[in-house]
């Protein structure tokens, strides 16, 4: 008994001190910033009109490699012409990621307005 509350305490110790490193301080939301501004830099100016397209939000789902590369996992469209344009002006394009930030997983939304 004794060890299943020792247990137990180590364990919600552990979600404890994992729920505090995943909160995200005013630095990691700057350096989300900077990424996405780098992002959206890298996708501006999409012939929308010329494709028929007047808005369009996309949820884009890219992994960011060891090598700071970009990888497109998803662009959360099923218009051909922006998925391809967001393929080809993101994947294995470089970025500088902030110290606040991590490789790995990341999840933006992008509204694309034909203007």
């Amino acid at each position: 008994m004794k060890t299943i509350k020792s247990l137990m305490s180590l364990l919600g110790l552990l979600i404890l001190t994992n729920g505090l490193s995943l909160a995200s301080p005013g630095d990691e939301t700057d350096a989300q910033d900077a990424l996405r501004t780098q992002i959206l830099k890298l996708v501006k100016n999409p012939e929308l009109k010329q494709h028929g397209i007047i808005e369009e939000k996309v949820f884009l789902q890219f992994l960011v490699t060891h090598s700071n590369e970009i990888v497109v996992l998803s662009t959360g469209t099923i218009n051909d012409y922006l998925d391809s344009f967001i393929k080809d002006n993101l994947n294995y394009k470089r970025v500088k990621l902030d110290p606040g930030l991590k490789k790995g997983k990341y999840n933006i939304e992008i509204l694309f307005k034909d203007s």
